[in-house]
């Protein structure tokens, strides 16, 4: 019988590009640390990131990107972004990644579990190597709908010509999110 590091030894030489791929997604790959309903909304505020257009005159604050499906491939994040002019836009933003053999999965619709239809932007799409895909979908958020599932949370699933996902947006990371945002525009004025 093979011992734990006989079998990590016999992994790496029989297939090392499976292996550093793993290794590759679990460091960089959607996936936070620690499990999104084990943070607390501060601890889930505290990795917002803010980015600044001086171009589009327009700044954003995308949430803390949460892992779902295998090896934390496929993630979702909340993001706000706020035009000079004031104008504000809130999106749940859903990224997949899907080998050849899956192929595309044409996301087109999302409905929330009270069967509430919300409107989705087609961002981008690209093929990887060996004919892999990534998707980019926005779902069309606004405030008043985040606060009303910042307690309980939310399901929304996902529906493409080839795919469903539900996801899961736990009402902590709802929480967070707009902690950050509100902190954020006080910090503004």
């Amino acid at each position: 019988m093979l011992h734990s590091i006989d079998l990590i030894r016999e992994l790496l030489l029989r297939f090392p590009t499976l292996v550093a791929a793993c290794c590759a997604t679990s460091i960089v790959g959607c996936a936070s640390l620690a499990p999104i309903e084990k943070q607390s909304p501060s601890e889930i505020a505290a990795k917002t990131s803010v980015s600044r257009d001086e171009f589009k005159k327009t700044t954003t604050l995308n949430g803390e990107k949460v892992s779902v499906g295998n090896f934390g491939l496929n993630c979702f994040w909340l993001s706000e972004s706020k035009a000079d002019s004031g104008r504000r836009e809130w999106y749940l933003f859903f990224k997949t990644y899907r080998t050849a053999n899956e192929g595309w999965a044409f996301w087109e619709e999302a409905t929330d579990e009270n069967g509430q239809s919300l409107d989705v932007i087609k961002v981008g799409g690209d093929v990887e190597d060996a004919g892999a895909t990534d998707e980019l979908i926005a779902v069309e958020m606004n405030p008043e709908y985040l606060r009303k599932y910042s307690k309980s949370g939310i399901k929304i699933r996902i529906d493409g010509k080839r795919a469903s996902q539900v996801l899961m947006i736990p009402g902590n990371y709802i929480q967070g999110f707009l902690v950050s945002v509100q902190g954020f525009l006080t910090s503004e004025k």
